[in-house]
C-alpha cells in the first residue's frame, strides 16, 4: 500500500510540474502574461477548421498558422496589407489597424497591437 501511494504522489508531481512547464512554456513563447490565454488560443486553432482565430479584441490578437494566411484573412475583409518586417498596416477607408507579429510555439503566428 505504501509503494502505490508513493508511486501515486510521485505520479501527481510531475504532472504537476509538466503542467506548470508546458503554461509557461507558453507564456513565453506568446509574450503574453497569461499563460491561460496562449493556451486558449492554441485550442482554438487547432481545434478548428480556420488558419486564424481571434484571441481577444483589447489587446487585439489574433493566432494564424501563417502570416500568408492572416494577410489572405485581413484582405478577405477589405483590408489594405502593407508590411516591414514583423510589422504589418492594415487600411479600409478611414481605418487602420497596427499589428506586430510573433511567433509563437514554433509552428503559429500571434498578431498583436500590444508590442
Amino acid at each position: 500500500m505504501k509503494k502505490a501511494l508513493k508511486i501515486t504522489i510521485i505520479c501527481i508531481i510531475t504532472l504537476c510540474m509538466s503542467i506548470i512547464l508546458l503554461l509557461g512554456t507558453i507564456s513565453y513563447s506568446s509574450k503574453i502574461e497569461d499563460p491561460l490565454i496562449g493556451l486558449n488560443a492554441l485550442v482554438k486553432i487547432v481545434k478548428s477548421d480556420n488558419s486564424v482565430e481571434l484571441i481577444s479584441k483589447n489587446p487585439l490578437r489574433y493566432i494564424a498558422k501563417n502570416e500568408d494566411d492572416f494577410k489572405q484573412f485581413m484582405e478577405n475583409k477589405g483590408y489594405d496589407v502593407d508590411q516591414a518586417g514583423r510589422g504589418f498596416y492594415f487600411t479600409k477607408g478611414k481605418e487602420s489597424i497596427a499589428l506586430g507579429m510573433e511567433g509563437f510555439m514554433g509552428n503559429y503566428k500571434i498578431f498583436t497591437d500590444e508590442y
